[in-house]
C-alpha cells in the first residue's frame, strides 16, 4: 500500500465509524426517552430496555448487561413472559460475547422454555440457533448442526427467510470448525445459500458478514488469494456498519498477506486490525493481530517489533486465558450458592410445615376441649415449641455461616493459587516458548552472541519456573496434611553450616559475607528437614535484600523455653505497614531484590507453615532502609509446648 492508500483507508474507516456512532447515539437517546417518560406502559419501556441491551451488545457488553437485567427484572414484576423470554434471550446473547459461555447456555435454554410455554415458534426457533452457538464454541459440532437444523425446520413453517439465512451461515461455522474431518466443502456450501438469502430479501449487510467466513474457510483450504478477496468487500463497503466484523476482515488480511509473503502488506493490515482493536477492546483481535504483526517483522528481520509484538500477544492470551478462567469459578461459585439456598428453602419449608401442624392440632384441642384454661395451656405449650424451633433454626443458621465463610476462604486460596500459577509459572514457561520459537524459526539468521543472550534469558526464566514449583508443592504438601514433623534432637550449626554452603555462590556474586555464630548447644527439638527449609529460606531472602558488600549474621537466643535461630541482615528492609502482608496468602506479593533477583512470594508462608507443623514461630523485626531480622523459634528438647494451630 502506497502512502496516500494507506492515508485515504485510514480515514475512510475513521468516518465510516464516526458515522455508524452518531447514528446508534441518536438511537440510543431515543430509547432512552422512552424509558424515562412518565405516560408510556410498562410493557413499552421494557422493550426500550431490551432494545438499548441490543444496540450495546457489541460496544459496551457490561453496559448491555445492565439494561438485559434490568428488563428482565421488570418483566418478571408484571409478569409478561414474553418479555421475560426476550430479556433471558439478550443476557445469553451478551455473555456469549463476553466468552461466559455456560451463564449464556443456561440464559438460552431459560428463554427457549418460556417461549414454549407461549407457543411463541420464532423464539423457540432462536433459541435452538442460539444453543448451537454455544455448542459450536464447546466443540459439541454435531449437537450443534442438530439445533442449527431443527431452527431452520422452524423458520420454515413460519416462513421467517432472515432467520433461515442465519441458521445456514451458522451451520458453515459449525461445518469449518470440524478439524477432525475435512467439511471446507459443507461449510461453503451452507455459507454461500445464506448469503444468497440474504441478498433475496435485502439485508446487504447480514450478507456481507459471510465474507468473513468465507476467508476462514480459504484460509483451511490454503486459498489465500481467494480469502483477501472475500475480506476486501467487506471494507469496500461504504454502508457496511457492523465493526465488530471489520476489525475481523482487517486480522484475515494481514494473515491472507502474511501468508502471500507480503509482508510490508501484512503489517499495514495488521497495524490497522490492532488499532481498530484497541478502539473496541476485542481481545480476541488484538491477540490475533498482534501474532500476525510479530511473525510478519520476524520475517523483515525487524527484531525488535517482532519481539514487541510477541509481548502483546502473550499479554492478550494470557488475559483471554485467565478471564476465562475466572468465568469457569464464578460459574461453580454461584451454582453451588444456587444448590445451598435451594437447600435451606427446602429445610425452612419442612420447618414451616411442622409448625403449621402444631398450629392446627392446638386449634383442633382447643375446639374439642373448649375449656378456656386448657386452651391457654395448649397456646402456651405452642409457643414453646415455636422458640425451641427457632432456637433450632438460628443454630442451623449459625452452622450454615460458619460453612459459607469457611467455603469462601477455601475459594479464596483457590483463587490466590490459581493466579500465581496462572500468572508467575506462565510468564516465565511463555518467554522459553517465545525464545524457543524464535531461534528455531530463524537460527539460520541469528549471530552467536544473540543465541548466547537467548539462552541467559531461558535458563533464569527456567529457574524461576523450578522455584516457583518447588515452593508450590511445598504449600500444597503442607495443607494437605501430607507432611507431619518427625522429632528429634537438631544440631543447629550443622544445618546452619549447610545452609551457609548451600548460598554460597549467591552470596559471592555479590560480595556478601555471611557470619556465623552457632555452636553445637544448646539442642532444640524438630524436624530436621523443614527446619533446614526453613532457615535456607530465610537466609536466601536475606542475601537477597542485601546490597552488594553487605553482611548477613546468623545467631541464635534461648530462653525457658524456646531455642530462637535468627538471621539478621543490614539490606533494605520491610516498611512498618507492608510487614503483616508476608505471611498472608491474600496479600503476599513477590518483591524483586536489590540485584534485581525475583522471588514466588510463597517462601516466607511456606516457613511459618513449617515452624506450625514443629509447635513453633515465625517472627521478624524490620526497619526500612536498615535491614531485617528473622526467627525461627523452636521448642527445647526438655520441652513440650505450645499445641499446632
Amino acid at each position: 500500500m502506497g502512502l496516500m492508500q494507506k492515508i485515504n483507508f485510514t480515514f475512510l474507516i475513521l468516518m465510516m465509524f464516526m458515522n455508524a456512532t452518531f447514528a446508534m447515539n441518536a438511537k440510543i437517546d431515543s430509547l432512552k426517552n422512552i424509558i424515562h417518560t412518565a405516560n408510556i406502559s410498562d410493557s413499552l419501556k421494557i422493550e426500550a430496555m431490551i432494545s438499548l441491551g441490543a444496540e450495546y451488545k457489541y460496544v459496551k457488553p457490561d453496559t448491555a448487561k445492565k439494561y438485559f437485567n434490568r428488563a428482565l427484572s421488570e418483566a418478571e414484576k408484571t409478569q409478561i413472559i414474553l418479555l421475560q423470554a426476550k430479556a433471558n434471550n439478550g443476557l445469553g446473547g451478551v455473555n456469549y460475547i463476553l466468552g461466559a459461555y455456560d451463564f449464556s447456555l443456561d440464559y438460552f435454554y431459560r428463554a427457549q422454555q418460556l417461549y414454549k410455554n407461549i407457543g411463541h415458534k420464532k423464539g423457540v426457533a432462536i433459541s435452538y440457533n442460539n444453543i448451537g452457538l454455544i455448542q459450536n464454541m464447546q466443540k459439541k459440532y454435531y449437537a450443534a448442526i442438530a439445533n442449527h437444523k431443527k431452527s431452520i425446520e422452524m423458520c420454515k413453517q413460519i416462513a421467517d427467510t432472515n432467520f433461515w439465512a442465519t441458521n445456514l451461515h451458522n451451520l458453515g461455522i459449525v461445518y469449518n470448525n470440524i478439524e477432525t474431518e475435512n467439511k471446507q466443502d459443507s461449510a461453503l456450501l451452507f455459507a454461500r445459500q445464506g448469503q444468497e438469502l440474504f441478498y433475496a430479501i435485502g439485508q446487504k449487510n447480514q450478507a456481507m458478514r459471510i465474507n468473513n467466513l468465507f476467508a476462514e474457510i480459504y484460509f483451511n483450504q490454503k486459498e489465500y488469494k481467494e480469502a483477501k478477496k472475500a475480506s476486501l468487500e467487506i471494507l469496500n463497503t461504504k454502508d457496511f456498519t457492523n465493526d465488530w466484523e471489520k476489525v475481523y476482515a482487517l486480522t484475515n488480511l494481514a494473515r491472507a498477506d502474511f501468508y502471500l509473503k507480503n509482508y510490508k502488506n501484512s503489517i499495514d493490515w495488521g497495524l490497522n486490525a490492532f488499532q481498530m482493536g484497541e478502539e473496541l477492546n476485542t481481545k480476541w483481535d488484538l491477540k490475533e493481530a498482534s501474532k500476525i504483526l510479530s511473525d510478519a517483522y520476524a520475517a523483515l528481520g525487524d527484531w525488535e517489533n517482532a519481539y514487541k509484538y510477541l509481548a502483546e500477544h502473550k499479554e492478550y492470551a494470557d488475559q483471554i486465558f485467565n478471564e476465562s478462567k475466572n468465568k469457569e469459578i464464578n460459574y461453580l461459585h454461584l451454582k453451588a450458592e444456587q444448590n445451598k439456598n435451594n437447600i435451606l428453602q427446602k429445610e425452612n419449608q419442612l420447618k414451616q410445615k411442622i409448625i403449621d401442624g402444631k398450629n392446627k392440632f392446638i386449634i383442633a384441642v382447643s375446639i374439642a376441649i373448649i375449656l378456656l384454661i386448657i386452651v391457654a395451656f395448649v397456646l402456651f405449650r405452642n409457643n414453646q415449641l415455636k422458640n425451641t424451633l427457632n432456637k433450632e433454626l438460628q443454630k442451623k443458621n449459625h452452622e450454615i455461616e460458619e460453612r459459607n465463610k469457611q467455603l469462601s476462604e477455601l475459594i479464596a486460596t483457590r483463587e490466590k493459587l490459581i493466579q500465581i500459577i496462572a500468572h508467575d509459572l506462565k510468564n516465565p514457561i511463555s518467554v522459553m516458548v517465545s525464545f524457543t520459537d524464535l531461534i528455531k524459526d530463524n537460527l539460520e539468521e541469528l549471530d552467536t552472541e544473540t543465541i548466547l543472550g537467548f539462552m541467559q534469558s531461558l535458563n533464569k526464566s527456567s529457574k524461576e519456573g523450578f522455584k516457583l514449583l518447588e515452593n508450590l508443592l511445598e504449600w500444597a504438601r503442607s495443607q494437605t496434611g501430607e507432611m507431619n514433623a518427625k522429632k528429634e534432637q537438631l544440631n543447629m550449626a550443622s544445618i546452619a553450616q549447610e545452609a551457609i554452603e548451600y548460598m554460597e555462590n549467591m552470596a559471592q556474586k555479590k560480595n556478601i559475607q555471611i557470619e556465623s555464630h552457632i555452636d553445637n548447644k544448646p539442642n532444640p527439638s524438630g524436624d530436621r528437614n523443614m527446619t533446614s527449609t526453613i532457615i535456607r529460606n530465610l537466609l536466601a531472602n536475606a542475601i537477597k535484600f542485601t546490597h552488594k558488600n553487605g553482611h548477613v549474621k546468623l545467631h541464635y537466643k534461648t530462653d525457658d523455653t524456646f531455642y530462637h535461630f535468627c538471621v539478621s541482615d543490614n539490606g533494605i528492609g520491610i516498611k512498618k505497614e507492608d510487614i503483616h502482608k508476608l505471611f498472608s496468602l491474600d496479600e503476599t506479593k513477590s518483591s524483586r531484590g536489590t540485584d534485581n533477583e525475583k522471588g514466588t512470594g510463597l517462601g516466607l508462608i511456606i516457613c511459618k507453615e513449617l515452624a506450625h507443623k514443629q509447635n513453633g514461630t515465625l517472627s521478624v523485626e524490620s526497619k526500612e532502609g536498615e535491614g531485617s531480622c528473622f526467627c525461627i523459634s523452636i521448642p527445647l528438647a526438655h520441652t513440650d509446648t505450645l499445641s499446632k494451630r
